[in-house]
């Protein structure tokens, strides 16, 4: 008889350090053709850089600014029918960049710099079909235990009312035990929100447990809402 189900392959190659491939095959049954792609991946590393490519639904770990005014999705996976793309490279020492890219989606470029107790950083997001840039800078300020952070952002698709301001703190009480919290504003235009949220942080090797209390006031529409986590 003739096999109704089709058969998958997974394909795994890879020079430690250098490269790797990853992809599930499926040869189609008899009412069907050729061979098609599932989950795939590859990664090249070089001196200078490290690239990652994606597809099917493989996901990888978000990246975000410190206040969240610039981020990607949580788990990063291509758009249907088309692969997605991490570039990172420390461009020989001077800066950290990452540039994160779907052809179908969105384009995000991440920076940052540590100068002593002081690291700088920006980021943007952009849509390559439309009008405007949604862009942030950021300043973190270490001082022993102490972590102070500032971010501003401004979303230029919209003419007005479009700056995001916030500031963070974190203090260490131990290795493994630190308190802070965050105040971030939103203008009408970019989530017209105020969001205050105190939290406490207990991470040991294996696990990480943080809980939080989130104060959130919608400015123009007078809901206010409180959330533990």
């Amino acid at each position: 008889g003739t096999a109704s189900a089709p058969l998958k392959l997974k394909l795994s190659a890879e020079e430690e350090g250098l490269w790797s491939v990853k992809a599930d095959l499926k040869a189609n049954g008899p009412k069907e053709e050729g061979l098609t792609v599932g989950d795939w991946s590859m990664n090249l590393t070089d001196e200078l850089f490290v690239a990652d490519l994606w597809g099917g639904d493989v996901e990888k770990a978000g990246i975000k600014t410190p206040l969240e005014f610039v981020k990607t999705d949580d788990d990063v996976a291509a758009e249907d029918g088309s692969a997605h793309l991490r570039l990172a490279s420390d461009v020989a020492g001077y800066v950290d960049l990452t540039l994160d890219y779907d052809p179908k989606a969105d384009l995000f470029l991440f920076a940052s710099k540590k100068l002593d107790d002081v690291t700088v950083g920006g980021a943007l997001k952009k849509n390559l079909k439309e009008e405007g840039v949604l862009a942030s800078g950021h300043v973190a300020y270490t001082m022993g235990a102490l972590t102070l952070t500032g971010e501003a952002g401004v979303d230029t698709a919209e003419e007005e009312d479009n700056l995001m301001l916030g500031g963070k703190v974190g203090y260490k009480l131990s290795d493994k035990l630190t308190v802070g919290g965050k105040v971030t504003h939103k203008a009408e235009n970019v989530g017209d929100e105020l969001l205050i949220e105190p939290s406490v942080t207990y991470e040991e090797s294996l696990f990480k447990a943080t809980a939080a209390y989130t104060w959130k006031d919608d400015l123009d529409k007078d809901a206010t809402k409180a959330t533990n986590k």
